[in-house]
C-alpha cells in the first residue's frame, strides 16, 4: 500500500476545528482574509476527551 490513508490520527485535528467553529468568543477562523499561519495536528481523542498519540 502506498501510504497510509486509514487510522484515527485525524481525531485531535477535528475535534479542536469543531471547538473553534462552536466556540462564540473565538475568532480564529471568522472575517479572516487569510491565515497568519497554518496548524497541522494528529492524535486519538477518547471518550473523556484525552488525547493520545498514534503511531
Amino acid at each position: 500500500m502506498a501510504g497510509n490513508d486509514r487510522g484515527d490520527s485525524w481525531q485531535l485535528a477535528a475535534f479542536v476545528a469543531h471547538a473553534v467553529l462552536v466556540a462564540d468568543d473565538c475568532s480564529l477562523c471568522r472575517e479572516v482574509e487569510g491565515p497568519d499561519s497554518i496548524v497541522c495536528l494528529s492524535g486519538l481523542v477518547d471518550l473523556d476527551g484525552q488525547v493520545g498519540g498514534v503511531g
